[in-house]
């Protein structure tokens, strides 16, 4: 079971809010993007979609194997924010962060 599975489990929505803000946006909308969905980082457009979302939680973690050298924009935004997150555990895949 994946960390999202646990969170189903409890009752709460797992959502996913791309580094880019972008409300609307699914995932073939990135298809011409060099990196996909993680093209075009902004941790502003992305705090603000997590407001606007009215987000709680927030898992950060690789997925796949293939995810090892991928950079984390939002674990290292949350890490560098902690007025507005607070890291509740970490794993080598996985961090789980509150957001306040």
């Amino acid at each position: 079971m994946t960390p999202y599975g646990l969170f189903e489990r409890e009752g709460l929505n797992a959502i996913y809010v791309n580094i880019d803000g972008c409300l609307s946006c699914k995932y073939h909308d990135y298809r011409h993007e060099e990196k996909s969905i993680r093209a075009r980082p902004d941790k502003k457009k992305w705090k603000e979609a997590l407001r606007t979302l009215s987000v709680d939680y927030l898992i950060v973690g690789r997925v796949h194997y293939r995810d090892s050298g991928k950079e984390l924009f939002e674990e290292a935004w949350a890490n560098e924010d902690r007025a507005y997150f607070k890291k509740l555990l970490a794993t080598e895949k996985w961090a789980l962060f509150e957001v306040k």
